[in-house]
């Protein structure tokens, strides 16, 4: 029977062993440099209990450690390993069998030798993203089982410990929204975990604060599978034709008269000539709405009026990028695949999330334990790189206007006001930068990512402008760039897509994932909202397409594009931006909204639980109210926003 339970653990580098018939427990000390470690198990050639392999991401390596020895004697092997190691399974008695997570590969080891036998890749020459994670060793029907997070599938691979090559590939079984764990019960049949289930659906109600909706709605699954049942083929397909939104019904595509040359501004491949109409993509990242908070009184669209954020006075706090969506094209259809920044900011760099991102988020938002490990390249960042590493591997110049996560060797534009991600300083400042860059010194690189952060909002905080004012200031820097976009000489040539990094605020009547998007061009069609499912992948799908150059990751290659949206008659009206009248006002110090925000962390990625929550009841308030304290100034004047680093309180922020 199990005498020993022995837990690593996770953000330091200590490995624990408790006697379970009593006795003291035992500690071990793995080193500064394996502070996030993964998975354990008994090296089965030590009969007494003492000696384990332990996975630890940040170390890239498969260690093997001996209770018995004492310092660093007790690391007494290091197995190189890919990307993120996470699940170890044992082979026969023999053998161990790592998954690189990161890497896409599954690594076996002799245990008396410690040397590397065979190390599997998942889809030899394909872009990276399949997240193996856990496995499972069926020892009798000789299979190791993988979950394949990043496809939604578990891996299922043949076993022949006599061969120089033991791992063979079998099939694939799919699961729902992210696997997380499985185990294999003596009938040889599966038990899967999820970590999210079936997604979350609607978001139909305003939650109180401390229970935002897309926390409070996910869920897990748990599913049952028996392989002997299954019909290997049909269950690889049907993992195959979900990683394919492009053979969706009513996917749309592109077609020219017979003979005419391809004049379309989005290419159909991202293997050709780049875009001849788009040559500068701005792409504008602003912070925590919902679809139906903006925009979900619209017409023609689909949307729940009674969920926008506050009713009858819409298009005083929100009225550029609701006056954008009606210019140009937007979509009802579009969805990030986050819960909260701490994902969000990682799917606009990226492109896709990490096994490790999506169980941190689940182990540590709304707890103690910072999620700085998120945003550390050695575990929390995919290894494929971010879209900046991603423009300089293929030497497309571009700035990067703000963005802390994925930062590659060009860092960050050192003239952009607010580098370093901050939630106190004004976005008009920001706004009146890029537009100095694209009317004046007419230097907007091929690609521009620009971070506008005020409507994330500080909430209640003490002193801090209130909610609305930080969302007006948003809006009104979101329409100075695309007014001063659209009167530059490079607005013929120019996409400026603007989006939000998470659905912290607000409810949704189809998905509490979905977010609102505009698409601004002259080769966009005007007035026009598209319904084509698609995300954040899609996006980078898109700007590899333009750019005519290699997609990052399977996530990726397999989104579909809204080729709808699109035209190949420009139209190159411009679009003018409407001032702010809102007036500017600061958040009193001695409300219960101010008490709790005593307690945030706004330097920190997901540390202000219950912020979203006061957002939006601050801002159904305002409009419930007859004659509310904040009312809108002269339609013919402009209250400035002061500038919050001078105001008593206020701190700097994160995603």
């Amino acid at each position: 029977g199990v005498s020993l339970l022995v837990a690593p653990s996770t953000g330091d580098s200590t490995l624990r062993r408790f006697p379970l018939a009593g006795g003291a427990p035992a500690t071990l000390d793995l080193g500064a440099d394996t502070t996030e470690l993964f998975d354990v198990v008994l090296d089965p050639s030590d009969a007494t209990e003492n000696t384990y392999f332990v996975s630890a991401l940040d170390a890239r390596a498969l260690l093997r450690v001996d209770f018995a020895q004492a310092g660093p004697a007790r690391v007494t092997a290091r197995l190189a390993t890919g990307k993120n190691p996470e699940g170890i399974a044992v082979l026969g008695g023999t053998h161990v069998a790592v998954a690189s997570s990161d890497d896409d590969t599954i690594s076996v080891y002799d245990v008396l030798s410690s040397k590397l036998v065979q190390t599997l890749a998942l889809e030899p020459g394909a872009p990276s993203g399949m997240q193996p994670g856990l496995l499972a060793y069926d020892a009798p029907r000789k299979r190791l089982y993988a979950t394949l997070s990043g496809v939604n599938a578990i891996g299922v691979y043949d076993v022949d410990l006599a061969s120089n090559a033991p791992l063979t590939p079998a099939f694939r079984i799919p699961t729902a929204w992210w696997p997380t764990a499985l185990r294999v019960r003596g009938d040889g049949s599966l038990v899967i975990l999820t970590g999210k289930g079936h997604g979350t659906g609607p978001a139909p109600a305003h939650f109180a604060p401390g229970r935002g909706a897309t926390p409070e709605l996910t869920r897990g699954s748990i599913q049952l599978v028996d392989p002997k049942t299954l019909d290997p083929v049909a269950a690889s397909a049907t993992v195959a034709a979900s990683r394919r939104a492009t053979i969706a019904e009513g996917y749309p595509t592109v077609r020219c008269p017979t003979g005419a040359a391809y004049d379309f501004p989005v290419p159909l491949t991202n293997d050709g000539a780049p875009s001849a109409a788009i040559q500068h993509i701005v792409f504008v990242v602003r912070e925590n709405k919902t679809y139906d908070a903006i925009f979900g009184d619209f017409d023609k669209a689909n949307g729940a009026p009674a969920l926008v954020m506050s009713p009858g006075r819409m298009d005083e706090y929100w009225k550029n990028m609701r006056a954008a969506a009606r210019a140009f094209a937007m979509s009802d259809n579009f969805y990030i695949d986050a819960e909260q920044s701490l994902q969000g900011h990682i799917w606009t760099s990226f492109g896709r999330s990490s096994d490790f991102i999506e169980r941190t988020w689940t182990s540590s938002w709304g707890r103690t334990r910072k999620p700085k490990a998120g945003i550390d390249p050695r575990v929390g960042q995919p290894a494929a790189g971010s879209i900046f590493t991603w423009l300089e591997r293929n030497q497309v110049p571009y700035d990067d206007m703000g963005e802390i996560v994925g930062t590659a060797s060009q860092a960050w534009d050192p003239s952009y006001p607010g580098q370093l991600y901050t939630v106190a300083l004004p976005d008009v400042d920001k706004s009146c930068y890029v537009a100095a860059r694209a009317r004046a010194t007419c230097d907007l690189k091929a690609f521009t990512y620009i971070v506008l952060p005020n409507d994330h909002t500080q909430g209640g905080a003490a002193n801090a402008p209130a909610p609305e004012v930080m969302i007006a200031v948003n809006d009104e820097a979101t329409g100075m760039i695309l007014d001063a976009i659209s009167h530059s000489p490079m607005w013929p040539t120019t996409l400026v897509v603007v989006t939000e990094d998470d659905p912290q605020n607000g409810g949704d009547h189809v998905d509490a994932h979905r977010v609102p998007i505009v698409f601004a061009s002259p080769w966009v069609k005007r007035g026009y909202v598209s319904s084509t499912h698609v995300d954040m992948a899609s996006l980078h799908k898109l700007f590899a397409n333009v750019l005519g150059k290699p997609y990052q990751s399977e996530t990726i290659a397999a989104a579909a594009i809204p080729y709808d949206l699109f035209t190949a008659k420009p139209d190159f009206t411009s679009y003018k931006y409407a001032p702010r009248t809102t007036e500017t006002t600061c958040n009193p110090a001695d409300t219960a909204q101010a008490k709790i925000a005593e307690g945030w962390d706004l330097r920190e990625p997901d540390e202000a639980p219950g912020l979203a929550e006061q957002v939006e009841a601050r801002m159904r308030e305002l409009a419930l109210s007859a004659d509310g304290a904040h009312r809108a100034a002269d339609a013919n004047g402009r209250a400035p926003m002061r500038s919050p680093r001078a105001t008593p309180g206020a701190q700097p922020g994160t995603p």
